[in-house]
């Protein structure tokens, strides 16, 4: 979905003297509100940070004791925030949004300090057995408001293309003939409208090699480099995979 496809479901998190407030202020469904306590004690949130940051030789399987925990996390924490009138503000926005077949993107704006290391991502509605962020019907954001406009970023052509994939030893092999289809169709009509400058990982090059030199792109114009440090990507994908953030659907 595009960004035009999509219509915003902004909450706020407040202070509402000893209690808390979520607050709806723009959505389908309008404006709405609704008093929480505190869902967590310092202990529990603590406790359960340390459980799903333990690092782990395999992946959590859907009936783990681990899933559960995050299940349970990601419940309490919804029914705590979308209570009452928020809930019902949240139901009849999804609807219109699916009647209008677009998504509904939920922007959170936390303004109590001590809720910015809860674990938001993890809302968990249990009537629908579904992790909000995990669907791209209702994709999850952390909102910040900023002092200034976003400021648009101007390119000056031609486009410069940096492709790269990582393909660490020990690990599946990749499936060549795809991944040579989707990269050949991608480049064709960029090289058609002319490219200056194209930056290649190593496991590209030897795909693509024949296909530049065709295309009548010179060797001077060519950055080949060697992505060294490929572990990384691996470690930040194993640690979205094993706390089930890794959305498979956009």
């Amino acid at each position: 979905m595009g960004e035009e496809a999509y219509f915003n479901f902004d909450l706020i998190i407040e202070r509402a003297g000893e209690k808390y407030r979520a607050r709806v202020f723009d959505s389908p469904a309008g404006q709405a509100s609704a008093e929480f306590d505190i869902p967590f004690s310092e202990l529990e949130l603590e406790n359960f940070v340390l459980r799903m940051g333990r690092p782990r030789a395999g992946v959590r399987r859907v009936d783990s004791s681990e899933m559960e925990a995050v299940k349970q996390c990601g419940e309490r924490l919804f029914r705590a925030v979308f209570t009452d009138d928020v809930y019902a503000s949240f139901l009849r926005s999804r609807d219109t949004a699916l009647e209008d077949e677009k998504g509904l993107r939920v922007r959170l704006r936390i303004d109590v300090p001590e809720f910015h290391d809860y674990p938001w991502e993890f809302l968990y509605n249990a009537h629908l057995n579904q992790f909000l962020a995990l669907s791209k019907d209702t994709p999850v954001v952390r909102y910040l408001e900023l002092p200034y406009p976003v400021q648009p970023l101007t390119v000056q052509p031609p486009l410069k293309i940096l492709a790269m994939i990582s393909s660490p030893e020990g690990f599946p092999k990749l499936n060549v003939e795809e991944e040579w289809r989707r990269l050949s169709n991608a480049l064709a009509p960029l090289l058609r409208r002319g490219i200056d400058t194209l930056i290649l990982g190593c496991t590209h090059y030897p795909l693509l090699q024949d296909l530049i030199q065709d295309n009548g792109v010179s060797r001077k114009a060519l950055k080949h480099f060697d992505l060294v440090n490929q572990c990384i990507y691996q470690e930040r994908k194993s640690h979205i995979e094993s706390n089930w953030l890794l959305n498979r659907e956009v």
